[in-house]
């Protein structure tokens, strides 16, 4: 169960027990991830939908074939077409995972729809960019969380507009760079979960000011190696800390196949791991095998 702390910062850090209000029961997705935290679980979240040698990032194929093997955060990437469609993609330009040309963001729908995906390898793909409506649909019937990634020129209305139009509250949660953006999004519908940066003192302590409840949030804590005391200190808060393995992490594990390593973050007190490499992580950890017989995820 997530709490709210009225204590500083400096009292945190220095270890000492959190006072803590009277307990209040949560539901939907924010008790989910509150009991995933409350019984030592992890979950991993697939960096651009888990992409692989046969299935292009940011395609709803590659989402299915994530999902398939077990259940997983899908972390997928937000783009407006000109005519206001919203879709999946990463890159600003197209032309590195697409047969398109140009910016993005200033193509229309019937444009991009008629393109073909790619792999990493920049093999073309008969697989196409999906609209991010199917993928909220898709998801309302399968054991995923989304989480989204908006890009800059994106419309936050129109996204959290969809969401309510296909009823994924609980299947969808929205990734927060700032902490303005966060307090903006929780007026415009505070029963969408968050995900927001919190790798320091001074974004713990700008958090606990900003009046946004810790049963909104979950914490990315950034790329590279373990944390335990900020883990530590944000579970204390109620606050599922995410830590991320993406690039050199990922790349440095895969070289040397020490997929222990990824036993570390789950040690140290990480709810939440973000990868690339979801395949080698899912047979490196045992924490997430029965997360859904122990935590019900709402539908």
């Amino acid at each position: 169960m997530k709490f709210f702390f009225l204590v500083s910062v400096v009292i945190i850090l220095t270890a000492c027990s959190p006072k803590e209000t009277p307990p209040v029961s949560q539901t939907g997705l924010s008790a989910f991830f509150d009991c995933v935290r409350i019984n030592n679980k992890m979950l991993i979240s697939a960096h651009r939908g888990g992409s692989t040698n046969l299935f292009p990032e940011n395609s709803i194929q590659a989402l299915i074939n994530t999902a398939g093997e077990g259940f997983a955060l899908l972390e997928i990437d937000v783009q407006q077409s000109l005519d206001g469609v919203l879709f999946l993609y990463h890159d600003k330009e197209l032309g590195r995972t697409s047969t398109g040309e140009g910016t993005a963001t200033n193509k229309s729908w019937a444009y991009l729809e008629s393109l073909n995906l790619k792999l990493s390898n920049e093999q073309k793909t008969k697989f196409k960019i999906p609209k991010l409506e199917d993928v909220l649909l898709w998801a309302k019937s399968a054991n995923v969380v989304l989480q989204l990634d908006i890009k800059p020129g994106t419309s936050e209305d129109d996204i959290i507009f969809l969401i309510e139009k296909t009823g994924t509250t609980n299947k969808a949660m929205l990734i927060a760079y700032t902490l303005k953006h966060a307090q903006r999004w929780q007026k415009k519908n505070p029963n969408i979960l968050l995900s927001l940066g919190i790798n320091s003192q001074t974004t713990i302590d700008a958090f606990l000011s900003s009046g946004i409840g810790s049963e909104k949030i979950i914490a990315w804590t950034g790329v590279g190696q373990e944390k335990p005391q900020l883990y530590r200190i944000l579970s204390e808060l109620g606050i599922e800390p995410t830590a991320g393995t993406m690039g050199a992490v990922d790349l440095h594990i895969s070289k040397t196949k020490n997929y222990k390593k990824y036993l570390n973050y789950q040690a140290s007190g990480a709810v939440i791991l973000a990868t690339g490499q979801i395949s080698s992580v899912r047979k490196s950890l045992t924490a997430d095998n029965d997360v859904l017989e122990t935590c019900r995820l709402p539908n």
